[in-house]
């Protein structure tokens, strides 16, 4: 996935349904993951 601005990542991440989500159904179920974050450099 995409955000831009910033902002908008932390208003997805920070969402009470995301939140809700991850707590109650990602984590209980995931044994491992891998997650990356980067940031688009212009060049």
């Amino acid at each position: 996935m995409f955000f831009e601005p910033e902002e908008t990542y932390r208003n997805y991440n920070e969402h009470p349904a995301h939140v809700e989500f991850v707590n109650n159904v990602w984590l209980p179920q995931v044994e491992e993951f891998l997650q990356i974050d980067s940031i688009e450099a212009d060049l």
